[in-house]
């Protein structure tokens, strides 16, 4: 059976690959950007590390207080009962005490404060009484070298706290803040050409005709562009045309890593784009078998790597993030992910499902009474059906084998 005499609703094809099978195919074809940038800090955010970051110090730098409290030595602390000690001066963060520490001496402290070289006790202030210049205290509540930070005891100078391939998040930022680093290299950003295909379609704030709908594609796959931290470079309508789809294809290789363009990759009268594909590029695969989603096109123009999406909206989304985003964040030298964040939880809905290939429903997840993770289908499943997207909060991962799913039983599902 030829991919041109398979009805693409029906739920079994021969020649569709699985998810798993179309995700490996699109990693082991691209290869990350090599073009490398130095970035402030205040510019790194979600951007991915170019090479490993070795810390030029230890952090922190000296040996500190964890608590505010006093700090004294254990060798003045008898083995039982009360200690007392007097009060010689004080240690504040950004104000250190310059002696060493006497006899039966002790210093007020506060948390991140530099402690003397010989004081190895921290008492905290709450359990601990001080009248004038006297400190009084139970040793029961001294253990030696209780609250002290040591030098180096979060990063010693030399060792590698991020590897390359790591994206940049807040806690990344503040560790290379605390290790005084100004910037890093980051590789480029991704350069992605978005276009959508379809005579049918209007720009927003344009009057569409009787027989016309608005282009929600290409805005919603500039907001996942944006948020995948690339360059997006909208391209707009292109028109069910196949010289001009010929055109603004080999446009969008020119000047982009990966095209990205929804609608027109069917079987239909006016779906051109496969064809032209086989014109000008090379075609990876044309089907998967997944529900929203098929057909979808994976190919290469060019230099630049291809996805034609599906035109309905649903499946662009459920596409993009289920194969594009793995395919950006391989561009981007991602370091590969140990792991796909999955749930379990409870289903409060009947699902229906053919056998055949694995479908993605939309839904609602929620925390029950007792601590269960519950989730409920957002109503009508059709993949024109945008609404049921905008309420979600997850996708239920149906495997190709089910047959559908009944109130109580256990399901799989990806947070949104």
């Amino acid at each position: 059976m030829s991919d041109e005499t398979v009805d693409c609703q029906s739920d079994y094809d021969p020649n569709s690959l699985s998810l798993q099978q179309a995700r490996t195919r699109i990693i082991d074809s691209l290869a990350p950007l090599q073009q490398v940038q130095w970035l402030s800090l205040s510019e790194c955010l979600n951007r991915v590390l170019a090479q490993n970051v070795e810390a030029p110090r230890d952090v922190p730098p000296y040996r500190n207080s964890a608590m505010d409290g006093f700090a004294c030595r254990a060798c003045d602390l008898p083995e039982s009962g009360e200690a007392h000690l007097d009060i010689v001066g004080e240690s504040l963060a950004g104000h250190a005490y310059q002696k060493p520490l006497l006899a039966n001496q002790a210093i007020c402290v506060t948390t991140g404060a530099v402690l003397p070289d010989n004081a190895d006790v921290v008492v905290m202030q709450e359990r601990s009484i001080r009248t004038d210049t006297k400190l009084t205290f139970n040793v029961t509540d001294a253990q030696n070298k209780s609250f002290v930070r040591q030098r180096g005891s979060d990063t010693r100078l030399g060792d590698i706290v991020m590897l390359a391939g790591q994206r940049i998040g807040p806690a990344q930022i503040a560790v290379l803040a605390s290790l005084g680093l100004t910037g890093i290299n980051v590789i480029r950003r991704a350069r992605v050409a978005i276009l959508s295909t379809g005579d049918e379609l209007v720009e927003v704030g344009t009057a569409p005709a009787a027989d016309q709908i608005y282009d929600s594609n290409r805005p919603a796959l500039t907001a996942l562009l944006q948020k995948a931290q690339v360059e997006c470079i909208d391209l707009g309508i292109c028109a069910d045309n196949p010289d001009a789809i010929r055109e603004t294809l080999l446009k969008a290789a020119a000047n982009a890593d990966l095209i990205i363009s929804s609608g027109g990759v069917s079987v239909g009268q006016a779906d051109y784009l496969r064809s032209v594909l086989d014109d000008i590029g090379e075609l990876n695969f044309w089907k998967i078998s997944v529900k929203p989603g098929r057909p979808l096109t994976f190919g290469r123009i060019e230099k630049a790597h291809y996805f034609g999406l599906p035109g309905n909206p649903v499946s662009t989304l459920v596409t993009f993030q289920q194969l594009v985003e793995p395919a950006l964040n391989k561009l981007s030298g991602e370091r590969e992910k140990d792991f796909e964040l999955a749930l379990t939880a409870r289903c409060e809905s009947t699902l229906t499902k053919q056998a055949g290939r694995q479908e993605f429903q939309r839904g609602v997840l929620r925390e029950g009474d007792a601590g269960e993770l519950l989730v409920e289908v957002t109503g009508a499943q059709d993949s024109h059906i945008l609404s049921s997207v905008s309420r979600a909060n997850c996708l239920i991962d149906l495997p190709s084998d089910s047959r559908g799913v009944a109130p109580g039983e256990n399901v799989r599902v990806y947070p949104l």
